[in-house]
């Protein structure tokens, strides 16, 4: 094998799973007797492309496919990931991703009240409020929630003292120190 045949092939620029996954699934059936099953085609697919392992390559395309969309989705979507669930599917994984992108692009914290809370940037949080004088105990933003809900279902690590400096402002404001949300 040439040199220029180990080097890693490139991802696409707006990679897609699905492609990636049939991918694997041919390079099984071409490769039956060399490979034992289709965990064996994807982790060879994932060092073809220079990752470690099927999940290396999965996040790098989820990544990259965030990357793609407009701030204000990319905000949605580090919400919807950041934020505790009760649904079943509070994963671990999505607070890791949401960390993950608020240090890949900052200015996150600064596209809405919302994602200022929930990233606990007390500078974005008193800019939004200086700017609007919102309802704070109203439902609103993607979740639908009362602001100070942003804050506390957080799951994205934040310095204790800018979390309390947040919710100290919030009170000052309005909030309701009792907010809820039925589910």
């Amino acid at each position: 094998m040439s040199r220029d045949e180990r080097a890693p092939k490139r991802l696409p620029r707006r990679p897609n799973l699905d492609k990636l996954k049939k991918d694997a699934k041919a390079l099984l059936r071409a490769r039956r007797s060399e490979l034992s099953g289709l965990r064996d085609a994807q982790f060879e697919l994932a060092r073809s492309y220079g990752f470690a392992d099927w999940q290396a390559l999965s996040d790098a395309v989820e990544v990259a496919l965030r990357r793609s969309r407009t701030l204000e989705e990319q905000a949605d979507l580090f919400i919807a990931d950041a934020c505790l669930r009760y649904n079943g599917d509070d994963r671990a994984y999505r607070h890791a991703r949401a960390a993950a992108m608020l240090e890949q692009e900052p200015k996150l914290a600064f596209v809405s009240l919302y994602t200022a809370l929930v990233a606990a940037n007390l500078e974005a949080v008193r800019a939004k409020l200086d700017e609007s004088d919102p309802d704070l105990n109203a439902p609103a933003g993607p979740l639908q929630r009362p602001a100070l809900l942003y804050l506390t279902y957080s799951r994205v690590p934040a310095p204790c003292d800018e979390v309390l400096a947040i919710a100290r402002l919030l009170l000052e404001r309005g909030a309701d120190p009792d907010s809820r949300v039925m589910l």
